[in-house]
This record gives C-alpha cells, sequence and structure tokens, in this order.
C-alpha cells in the first residue's frame, strides 16, 4: 500500500490554526497572571492581617504561581517562533517527508503546563486567602 501524499502547507496550516488557539490562551492567561500580580502587590500592605508582620505564605506561594504562569506563557511564545522556523525550513526542505519537522520544541509542553497550573494554582490560592480572612 502507497503511503498518502501530504501536502506541507495543509499541514502546516492545521498546525497553525491548532496552535493559534493555545497562543491567545496564553496570551490572556500571561496578561491576567500579570495583572493579579500586580494588583496584588501593589496591595500588599492592606492584605496583612492586622497585629502582624510580614504576608501570609499563601500570598508568597500565590505571586510563585503567577510568576510560574508568566514564564510560562513566554515559553510558548518562544516556542511559536521556533515552530514557525520549524515549519519554514520544511517548506525549504528535500525530503519526502517534511511535516516530520513541525513538531514543537519541548519547552512548549512545559510552557503550557507551566502557564495553566500556575495561573489556576495562583486564583486558587488567592481565593482560599480571600475565604479565610474576608
Amino acid at each position: 500500500m502507497a503511503p498518502a501524499q501530504v501536502d506541507i502547507k495543509e499541514v502546516i496550516k492545521a498546525v497553525e490554526n491548532h496552535m493559534t488557539a493555545i497562543y491567545q490562551l496564553a496570551e490572556k492567561v500571561g496578561t491576567l497572571s500579570a495583572a493579579a500580580l500586580a494588583f496584588t502587590i501593589t496591595f500588599a500592605k492592606s492584605m496583612t492581617p492586622p497585629g502582624t508582620t510580614g504576608l501570609p505564605i499563601i500570598i508568597k506561594i500565590s505571586w510563585l504561581c503567577f510568576l510560574a504562569a508568566v514564564i510560562g506563557f513566554f515559553l510558548v511564545y518562544l516556542a511559536r517562533i521556533e515552530i514557525r522556523r520549524r515549519a519554514r525550513v520544511a517548506l525549504l526542505a528535500e525530503n519526502d517527508r517534511p511535516y516530520d519537522f513541525i513538531t514543537g520544541p519541548w519547552y512548549f509542553k512545559i510552557g503550557r503546563w507551566l502557564t495553566s497550573v500556575g495561573f489556576l494554582g495562583g486564583l486558587f490560592l488567592l481565593a482560599i486567602y480571600g475565604l479565610q480572612n474576608f
């Protein structure tokens, strides 16, 4: 049985359409994480319980989670640049399976994981702190 012919341009288009949704989500999560981080840092003094010095550990951990989400956002966008470079190389390659070159780099999965886990973790921790203290 002969292998089916695959048009590399169609493969690139399908990959790009799929990845666009991931990039848009990463952009929104990165923006919201940076905003939540800036907002909570700005009002950190007012979030400190009366009679205590320093911030509660739960706020500090939520900051780390939001920071992880921003780092994940950065990694996803670095991967976007690399995937497009690989797609350009695949278009010019003298190879019978050029679509094999359009795989994401290793840090793409790490970035996706950091973005989603960091954002959800930060929100969850802030919600717990809010429920405990307000």
